[in-house]
């Protein structure tokens, strides 16, 4: 066996006890490892599958199985949808009409049914032939449809379900590409996503080159094929380097102190979205987490007399929808809202000693608030006394 066939079939051997092992694990917190576990998972068997079977010559002895692994790669695109929807709008496992993203494999599975019922002799007779020259699987091996046709729709499937991802990401997240820095490169979605950009770019060159190549074009296309496949392979190893970069991710079953996702609310005391999965559309969620996102990360409660009509002038939607949708998704009306970020900047800069130096009618300007009435008030409906009492009861260390 040549030395590159062995280090692919280690890799992908790695890579795929890996996505096993985050399936294994599970959903903890904001980290939703198992459904990029189970695409990481079945695009790592199917590989693994084609370079153990054909390259390596294994196929001779098992000829039935010889496209068996086919479908797996149906699985991938829809599992690395699930990772993200599921890590943006903090869910876990599979919906109900989640199933229905599976009909393409189901379908596959019956394409390929006359190729299933064909004899053992037939079947060892192909295998040889893929053996010889692995690129003629495709031409000598399929079912009702040319494999060709299901292949370019499978990898045109897979970048769909990528775009898709990505406009969902956008849309939750508008400020997910900007200012790349260390800390993104310690979130597993944001690193998750970029390396599979780069392994459905480098797969679908594959196919388109080595389709070029079948139909005999006056093109080298050989030099192309490899670069992509060496692409491929590479993406793959990327995401697995990362998994052992970070190994508590995959191997360490006990809950454990993870660092704060790039989609976590920093500020811990910002209401959580209320679990109405059933009730709530992707729409009104959606809209939810450009809320939570304009007050968090714009801090746009410093704006002065900041309306709900304002508010929703910036999101681009009607002021009864917004809240609705915060009453809905959120458990406060907007004017609710706003006030519990203003006075919980409030509190922090309390705690952090800024009326060392200010007065509590300039923390109350800053923080958002018009007047002083507001201002006391709001913070006394928080947390059950006025500024001045919680500044007093910090000051001589009395409980809070």
């Amino acid at each position: 066996m040549e030395l590159s066939l062995l280090l692919i079939l280690l890799l992908l051997s790695i890579s795929t006890i890996n996505g096993l092992a985050l399936v294994l694990r599970g959903s903890r917190g904001k980290v939703k490892n198992d459904m990029l576990g189970a695409a990481l998972f079945f695009l790592s068997l199917y590989f693994l599958a084609h370079f153990l079977w054909f390259h390596a010559g294994i196929i001779l002895d098992y000829p039935h199985l010889m496209r068996t692994a086919n479908p797996l790669l149906f699985f991938s695109g829809p599992f690395f949808y699930f990772f993200v929807r599921n890590s943006l709008f903090d869910r876990k496992g599979l919906e109900k009409k989640d199933y229905l993203h599976f009909i393409p494999v189901f379908l596959h599975g019956l394409d390929l049914m006359p190729f299933y019922l064909l004899d053992y002799e037939t079947k060892l007779e192909l295998a040889e032939e893929v053996v010889k020259n692995p690129g003629n699987l495709d031409l000598i091996a399929h079912g009702f449809l040319p494999t060709d046709w299901v292949n370019l729709f499978m990898v045109l499937l897979m970048t769909v379900y990528f775009i898709y991802s990505l406009l969902l990401l956008y849309r939750v997240r508008p400020d997910w590409m900007v200012r790349v820095n260390r800390q993104k490169l310690k979130d597993w979605l944001f690193v998750a996503v970029v390396i599979f950009g780069v392994f459905n770019f480098s797969y679908l060159g594959y196919r388109v080159f080595f389709s070029l190549d079948v139909l005999h074009m006056n093109i080298d296309m050989g030099v192309m094929i490899k670069i992509f496949t060496f692409a491929t392979l590479l993406s793959i190893a990327l995401l697995n380097i990362y998994v052992h970069l970070r190994p508590e991710y995959v191997y360490q079953f006990d809950d454990l102190a993870l660092s704060p996702s790039l989609f976590e609310p920093e500020n811990k005391t910002v209401p959580l979205m209320v679990e109405k999965v059933g009730e709530v559309t992707e729409e009104e969620q959606l809209i939810a987490k450009r809320v939570l996102d304009l007050l968090e990360k714009e801090e746009c409660f410093k704006q002065a007399g900041l309306s709900v009509l304002e508010l929703a002038a910036t999101l681009n939607v009607g002021p009864r929808f917004l809240s609705a949708v915060c009453k809905k998704c959120l458990d406060k009306s907007t004017k609710d809202l706003i006030n519990h970020y203003r006075v919980n900047f409030a509190k922090d800069e309390i705690t952090s000693g800024y009326l060392d130096n200010y007065t509590l009618d300039a923390l109350g300007k800053e923080a958002g608030f018009n007047s002083r009435t507001t201002f006391f008030n709001a913070f006394k409906k928080e947390f059950g006394c006025g500024p001045n009492e919680y500044w007093k009861r910090f000051q001589e260390g009395s409980e809070i």
